[in-house]
């Protein structure tokens, strides 16, 4: 399904600017007007214009189209026709198809928002993509086309539009792009919560909903309680202690009430002792009785208004914390994101050995160069000719120069599976040579990013 041709001109001028960064659909593209004086010429947007309207559509139906007429019209200043002519004339970026990793995932970071089986989800994502790629179609999944591509993807996602922007993120923008545009969704949605449980709350304050007849109490009355095995032995204490007469307990000092001892299980007040060991005979993971204590206090005034009070509350800090750390993952993103774009202006021969800049995340970047000064520094690199057993890896290997290097690079905190990576870094260095390993961390670095960043970064169009 396409868009309608367009009638009469379309004025540079009445563009949006995600339309000038972006590009238009081929058919717009061919009634486009530069209403400008040649004085005013903006270089840089219309180079982007012109090279992502491109991208748009296949060369072959790019060349055939309307969009020609630029080159040959009279309307076009003399600068205007060379930076189209150059436009054209540029290769066109490789579109690499999702591969799987190790593991045999696809490594495409979509958050799980549970609406569906989240990797099922993620194994359509890839085959669609790989399917247009393959078909030489990657064009399709441009924002200029992306009513065509809902109409395409609606038999097959639930929330067509949201698999659509995110199948143009990717293809257009790259895999890092793609992580923001999810972590921004999540804060969003985080934010949204966020205000809602602070009305909810403010309306809570005014009200008093108490428990008349505590042997009425159900499960579904203590809704508010986000964990269902938790909200059964609530339920199951407070209709215990109130058979018993014995609800004033509560009012009792945490530690006489329940002292957790570590592990699964800790001392309770004797009215809750039989309840507190069929609790961790029942749940798992065993989460420890204090949480079924802590929501009972909060039942004591036979209230259940401020035992939802209680869990609103708890939940207001949990998403304030989640919102805290989406914007730090957010920033740090970004920050990645712009050193990939960077390194994209790069060579192997720019690095020199034990220069790990050629990475984009600051941590990783300080593990290996002192794993790397380290190792220089002992004269270990005959180590790494060896491969480690198949049962323990680096992680595990109690090799002395393994123990060796352990002990340069006690201060960087190193856990297993960050010290596994490390030493596998090194020996990809020494097996393949400095100038591989760089090489070849750049390609990745390169197929990571959306063919938008890759055309950019790579013409050289001149200003005339």
């Amino acid at each position: 399904m396409s868009i309608m041709s367009v009638k009469g001109p379309l004025l540079w001028s009445r563009l949006s600017y995600t339309q000038r960064v972006q590009g238009i659909h081929p058919e717009q593209f061919g009634a486009i007007k530069f209403d400008f004086q040649n004085n005013e010429l903006p270089f840089n947007d219309i180079k982007k214009f012109f090279l992502h309207s491109r991208l748009a559509t296949s060369d072959f139906d790019f060349f055939l189209s309307k969009s020609v007429r630029h080159i040959r019209s009279a309307e076009l200043s003399r600068s205007m026709r060379i930076i189209a002519i150059q436009t054209l004339l540029l290769p066109r970026p490789k579109e690499v198809p999702i591969k799987k990793d190790d593991d045999g995932d696809y490594n495409i970071p979509l958050k799980d928002d549970g609406s569906t089986n989240h990797r099922t989800y993620i194994k359509k994502f890839a085959t669609v993509y790989n399917l247009l790629v393959k078909q030489e179609m990657g064009f399709l999944l441009h924002p200029a086309r992306r009513k065509e591509l809902i109409e395409d993807l609606r038999p097959i996602f639930p929330d067509v539009a949201l698999a659509a922007d995110r199948l143009i993120t990717y293809r257009c923008f790259g895999n890092q792009a793609l992580k923001i545009s999810e972590l921004k969704r999540e804060l969003k949605a985080a934010r949204k919560k966020f205000d809602e449980i602070q009305l909810q709350i403010s309306s809570s304050l005014k009200k008093i909903n108490l428990i008349e007849n505590p042997m009425d109490l159900q499960d579904d009355h203590l809704a508010c309680i986000p964990d269902e095995h938790i909200r059964k032995y609530v339920c199951m204490a407070y209709q215990t202690l109130a058979s018993k007469g014995i609800l004033e307990i509560l009012d009792l000092p945490d530690h006489e009430i329940y002292v957790y001892r570590g592990g699964t299980q800790g001392d309770a007040h004797p009215a809750l002792a039989h309840l507190a060991t069929k609790y961790y005979q029942d749940i798992f993971p065993p989460y420890h009785f204090g949480r079924v204590v802590r929501y009972l206090r909060h039942l004591k005034h036979n209230d259940l208004n401020d035992l939802l009070l209680f869990c609103l509350n708890q939940e207001l800090f949990r998403l304030s914390s989640q919102i805290y750390f989406t914007r730090d993952d957010i920033r740090k993103a970004r920050n990645t994101y712009k050193n990939q774009l960077q390194l994209l202006s790069k060579k192997a021969e720019d690095f020199k050995p034990g220069d790990f800049s050629f990475l984009t995340e600051t941590l990783t970047i300080r593990l290996l160069t002192n794993a790397f000064n380290a190792i220089e520094k002992l004269q270990e690199w005959s180590f790494f000719d060896m491969e480690p057993p198949e049962n323990c890896g680096y992680m595990f290997w109690d090799h002395p120069a393994i123990n060796k290097i352990g002990e340069e690079l006690k201060s960087d905190g190193h856990t297993g599976s960050t010290m596994g990576f490390t030493m596998r870094w090194m020996q990809r260095i020494r097996q393949k040579g400095w100038d591989v390993s760089v090489r070849e961390s750049l390609e990745n670095n390169a197929k990571e990013l959306g063919v938008f960043s890759l055309i950019t970064a790579h013409s050289k169009l001149d200003k005339e």
